[in-house]
């Protein structure tokens, strides 16, 4: 799904209750997501809690790369009130409140198979806490 048109007003109409309620949104977009609608995805982010994405997603939103990682975590909570958690393979993970960032690697990797949606189960359980 793109967020332009139907998908974003209905998005955009979620968010506005979620607001009103007093719930907290957590957002995971896809590079897709960020290709196809940048645009929409900047106009969403103040009234987005948690915001999940990895290097390559954040360098996408941001137009900084990562390499210049404070940059876009610097931009980021420009653009946002909340958390900011990007994931960085066996790296870890790197993570702003708006006014720290902290850095957290990983437990020593068992053999694996596959990684995919390990960025999504780790998205997951952060924001359950």
């Amino acid at each position: 799904m793109s967020l332009p048109g139907e998908s974003y007003r209905s998005f955009s109409k979620l968010l506005a209750a979620a607001k009103k309620m007093g719930v907290k949104v957590a957002l995971n977009p896809s590079m897709g997501h960020i290709i196809h609608g940048r645009r929409e995805l900047l106009h969403l982010l103040p009234d987005i809690s948690f915001l999940v994405l990895n290097e390559s997603e954040a360098s996408a939103l941001t137009g900084v790369s990562f390499k210049k990682a404070e940059a876009v975590f610097k931009k980021l909570d420009k653009l946002m009130p909340g958390i900011v958690a990007v994931t960085s393979g066996p790296a870890g993970v790197t993570v702003s409140d708006g006014k720290f960032v902290y850095r957290a690697g990983i437990f020593k990797e068992k053999k694996l198979v596959d990684r995919t949606g390990a960025g999504d189960a780790f998205g997951s359980g952060f924001v359950a806490g």
